[in-house]
Protein backbone atom coordinates (compact mmCIF):
# COMPACT_ATOMS: atom_id res chain seq x y z
CA UNK A 1 0.00 0.00 0.00
CA UNK A 2 2.60 2.44 0.97
CA UNK A 3 4.48 1.29 -2.22
CA UNK A 4 1.55 2.45 -3.86
CA UNK A 5 1.10 5.58 -3.03
CA UNK A 6 4.57 6.87 -3.12
CA UNK A 7 4.39 5.73 -6.89
CA UNK A 8 1.31 7.39 -7.32
CA UNK A 9 2.79 10.54 -6.32
CA UNK A 10 6.11 10.03 -8.59
CA UNK A 11 4.03 9.23 -11.31
CA UNK A 12 2.19 12.87 -11.44
CA UNK A 13 5.82 14.24 -11.35
CA UNK A 14 7.51 15.46 -14.09
CA UNK A 15 11.11 14.26 -14.98
CA UNK A 16 14.01 16.54 -15.21
CA UNK A 17 16.47 14.05 -17.16
CA UNK A 18 18.86 16.55 -17.49
CA UNK A 19 20.36 16.26 -13.80
CA UNK A 20 23.25 14.55 -12.74
CA UNK A 21 20.95 13.19 -9.75
CA UNK A 22 18.37 11.20 -12.11
CA UNK A 23 21.14 9.78 -14.26
CA UNK A 24 23.13 8.72 -11.15
CA UNK A 25 19.53 7.09 -9.79
CA UNK A 26 18.28 5.50 -12.84
CA UNK A 27 21.45 3.20 -13.06
CA UNK A 28 20.70 2.53 -9.62
CA UNK A 29 16.82 1.58 -10.03
CA UNK A 30 17.99 -0.89 -12.80
CA UNK A 31 20.55 -2.84 -10.54
CA UNK A 32 17.95 -2.61 -7.91
CA UNK A 33 15.32 -4.49 -10.04
CA UNK A 34 18.22 -6.99 -11.54
CA UNK A 35 18.51 -7.86 -7.81
CA UNK A 36 15.01 -8.33 -7.70
CA UNK A 37 14.99 -10.59 -10.36
CA UNK A 38 17.92 -12.99 -9.25
CA UNK A 39 16.03 -12.78 -5.44
CA UNK A 40 13.37 -14.33 -7.27
CA UNK A 41 15.15 -16.53 -9.31
CA UNK A 42 16.45 -18.02 -6.00
CA UNK A 43 13.51 -18.08 -4.42
CA UNK A 44 12.17 -20.58 -7.58
CA UNK A 45 15.12 -22.41 -7.13
CA UNK A 46 14.29 -23.82 -3.77
CA UNK A 47 12.53 -26.92 -3.06
CA UNK A 48 9.39 -26.28 -1.72
CA UNK A 49 10.44 -27.80 2.22
CA UNK A 50 13.39 -25.82 2.26
CA UNK A 51 14.47 -22.46 3.22
CA UNK A 52 15.98 -19.62 1.00
CA UNK A 53 19.12 -19.39 2.29
CA UNK A 54 21.35 -18.33 -0.83
CA UNK A 55 21.74 -15.04 -2.90
CA UNK A 56 20.29 -12.32 -1.27
CA UNK A 57 18.45 -14.13 1.13
CA UNK A 58 21.20 -14.77 3.00
CA UNK A 59 21.91 -10.85 3.57
CA UNK A 60 17.66 -10.15 4.63
CA UNK A 61 14.94 -12.28 5.02
CA UNK A 62 12.25 -10.57 2.41
CA UNK A 63 14.74 -8.87 0.16
CA UNK A 64 11.52 -7.83 -1.97
CA UNK A 65 10.99 -5.03 0.56
CA UNK A 66 14.67 -3.90 0.76
CA UNK A 67 14.71 -3.75 -2.68
CA UNK A 68 10.88 -1.70 -3.11
CA UNK A 69 12.39 0.31 -0.50
CA UNK A 70 15.75 1.10 -2.81
CA UNK A 71 13.58 1.58 -5.38
CA UNK A 72 11.12 4.31 -3.65
CA UNK A 73 14.25 5.99 -2.41
CA UNK A 74 15.81 5.90 -5.90
CA UNK A 75 13.11 7.40 -7.69
CA UNK A 76 11.74 10.00 -5.25
CA UNK A 77 15.50 11.09 -5.92
CA UNK A 78 15.46 10.92 -8.95
CA UNK A 79 12.54 12.81 -9.54
CA UNK A 80 13.42 15.48 -6.77
CA UNK A 81 9.89 14.42 -4.83
CA UNK A 82 10.76 15.37 -1.18
CA UNK A 83 6.70 14.46 -0.85
CA UNK A 84 7.66 10.97 -1.73
CA UNK A 85 10.61 10.91 0.20
CA UNK A 86 9.00 12.13 3.51
CA UNK A 87 5.16 9.73 3.06
CA UNK A 88 7.80 6.51 2.39
CA UNK A 89 9.27 6.46 6.34
CA UNK A 90 6.03 7.16 7.77
CA UNK A 91 3.51 4.79 5.95
CA UNK A 92 6.57 1.88 6.21
CA UNK A 93 6.27 2.34 10.56
CA UNK A 94 2.75 2.41 10.05
CA UNK A 95 2.69 -0.90 7.78
CA UNK A 96 5.30 -2.32 10.23
CA UNK A 97 3.00 -1.81 13.48
CA UNK A 98 -0.08 -3.71 11.74
CA UNK A 99 -1.92 -0.53 11.02
CA UNK A 100 -3.27 -0.63 7.65
CA UNK A 101 -3.24 2.86 5.92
Amino acid sequence: MCALACLTILVFIPFKNGRDEFVICSFLIASVLISLFKALFDFNNTFLDEPVTHGLYRASRHPQIVISTAVILDASIAVSSWLALAIWPVVRLFENCGIVV
